[in-house]
């Protein structure tokens, strides 16, 4: 029953999730044409990047207890996209971190001529040593999660040190690339998040179990509109500024590979333009979080990927 659908709060709430899930299906889109890949006890793996997909279709869930007034469910969906996207962040950095680290150890002979002989031993050091290295705990807590192992009890140790909300939020905070990122512009947001879910997921109160009977809404749909959008723009916020940082390639439009494909020589600059709709995402959202986190990401981001 869609009570609310013709609710003003309602039509709002659409509005912010279009542009949400705009956003993140660009993102998705670019992270699936650069797929990324990781060597687990020998074998290549490539790195799941449908976590985006799944909470596209949560918009979709949460969208629909919203028009039927079950508000309570929707804060537990909403809880549920932080989950995801904070753990894809997670993982993609993990791995990523990892790679850095044995890259440096990787002798590339610089200013020597690249011949065959050459190009060939260095990528069989390359393998041998994503193959034969020691790896960090969290490297293989995340290698547990894409083997699907990290259910079984013997993984509970890496479960309980690694995956959820807090521990994914603990290692963000401390990672070298986007820890000042995540503590100066987000981690008073996530908090208060953080306290907001847990009274409406543990029912805190019996105004929270009330939250969920569509009777009792209508005083206060707008309210918890207002409140679910403005919980689900932090969270894709803080998707986009953590990816721009950790790949910022993913952000890139597609001018220049457009040229190239069509034989064209590119406009000079364009392979660091990003997509409009990730613009226009910025543009809309990130002021109301801080004027300052654009000019962050413009003058942190290791591409020099324009943002304007």
């Amino acid at each position: 029953m869609n009570l609310y659908k013709n609710h003003p709060g309602y039509e709002t709430l659409c509005n912010h999730f279009d542009a949400i899930g705009t956003a993140l299906g660009l993102l998705e889109e670019n992270t699936a044409s650069q797929p990324s890949f990781t060597v687990i006890d020998g074998e290549l793996y490539q790195i799941p990047s449908f976590s985006v997909s799944s909470v596209c279709c949560s918009l979709e869930s949460i969208s629909f207890c919203v028009s039927c007034g079950h508000m309570s469910d929707a804060y537990t969906l909403t809880r549920k996209v932080r989950d995801d996207l904070l753990q894809h962040i997670f993982v993609l950095r993990a791995i990523k971190k990892a790679d850095e680290t044995r890259t440096t150890k990787i002798e590339f002979a610089t200013g020597q001529n690249m011949d065959e002989e050459l190009f060939c031993r260095i990528v069989d050091d390359a393998l041998r040593e994503m193959i034969t290295c020691d790896k960090t705990d969290a490297e293989c807590a995340v290698d547990a999660w894409i083997k699907n192992d990290l259910k079984n009890p013997a993984n509970s140790k890496m479960r309980r040190n690694y995956f959820g909300a807090s521990r994914y939020v603990d290692y963000l905070r401390k990672d070298d690339l986007v820890g000042e990122c995540f503590s100066k512009f987000f981690y008073g947001e996530i908090q208060k998040l953080q306290r907001m879910f847990d009274n409406y997921v543990h029912a805190n109160g019996a105004s929270f179990i009330l939250s969920n009977l569509p009777q009792a809404m209508y005083d206060r749909f707008a309210q918890h509109c207002e409140a679910i959008s403005r919980s689900l723009i932090i969270i894709a916020s803080i998707y986009i500024s953590c990816m721009t940082l950790i790949s910022p390639s993913i952000l890139m439009a597609t001018d220049f590979i457009d040229a190239l494909d069509m034989g064209l020589q590119p406009t000079d600059g364009s392979q660091y333009w990003i997509m409009p709709g990730i613009q226009e995402f910025m543009d809309q959202y990130f002021p109301s979080i801080s004027p300052e986190l654009k000019k962050y990401l413009r003058a942190n981001n290791s591409y020099g990927m324009k943002i304007e």
